[in-house]
C-alpha cells in the first residue's frame, strides 16, 4: 500500500502566485458599482447598463394584456406614487377576481394617496370628476418593432367617488 501512495515520479510543482491586494481606487470602483447595481434593483430603475431586472420579467408576444387604474379618466402612473403603492399594477388582476370588500379597501387606499399632497386629482377643477376605474386593456402589434395598438378596453370595476 505504501508503494501506491508514493508518487510515480517527480511532477511539476503547483504554481502559486503571491496574492496582490487590490489598489484602493479599484476597491472603490467595485464598491461603487455594487452600490449602483443594488440600488437600481431595489428601486426598480432601468438605467443602462444597470437594470431593475424587469427586462425579461414579462412574456412578449404580439398580444399584450395590461391592467390600468384611471383617476378621472387619466391613467395613474404607479411609479409616481409612494413606495408602498408602486406595485399596484400587479395587484389589479387579483382585485378584479377578488371580493367587493377588498376592492373597496383598495379604492379607499388609492383615493387617499391620490388626493394627498401634490396629487390632488379629485379636486382639479379642469378635470370632470369620474372617480377611479380599473380597466383591462388588450393591445396587439403587427410584428416585431411595430407599436402596440389598443384593441379593447373593458371597465372591470369602478370605485365610488370619495365624499368631499
Amino acid at each position: 500500500m505504501a508503494a501506491l501512495a508514493r508518487r510515480a515520479g517527480p511532477g511539476p510543482a503547483p504554481l502559486r502566485r503571491p496574492l496582490i491586494p487590490a489598489s484602493r481606487p479599484a476597491r472603490a470602483a467595485v464598491g461603487a458599482f455594487l452600490v449602483v447595481l443594488v440600488t437600481c434593483g431595489l428601486l426598480g430603475l432601468e438605467l443602462w447598463p444597470f437594470s431593475g431586472f424587469k427586462l425579461f420579467s414579462q412574456l412578449r408576444t404580439d398580444k399584450q394584456v395590461r391592467w390600468e387604474l384611471t383617476a378621472d379618466g387619466h391613467p395613474v402612473d404607479f411609479s409616481t406614487l409612494p413606495r408602498g403603492y408602486r406595485q399596484g399594477a400587479h395587484v389589479l388582476p387579483t382585485l378584479a377576481r377578488g371580493s367587493a370588500s377588498r376592492r373597496e379597501a383598495a379604492c379607499q387606499a388609492w383615493s387617499s394617496v391620490l388626493t394627498a399632497g401634490s396629487r390632488q386629482i379629485w379636486r382639479d377643477p379642469a378635470v370632470k370628476t369620474g372617480g377611479l376605474g380599473v380597466y383591462r386593456v388588450v393591445a396587439t402589434s403587427a410584428g416585431p418593432g411595430k407599436p402596440f395598438v389598443e384593441r379593447e378596453r373593458v371597465l372591470v370595476f369602478a370605485c365610488q367617488e370619495p365624499a368631499r
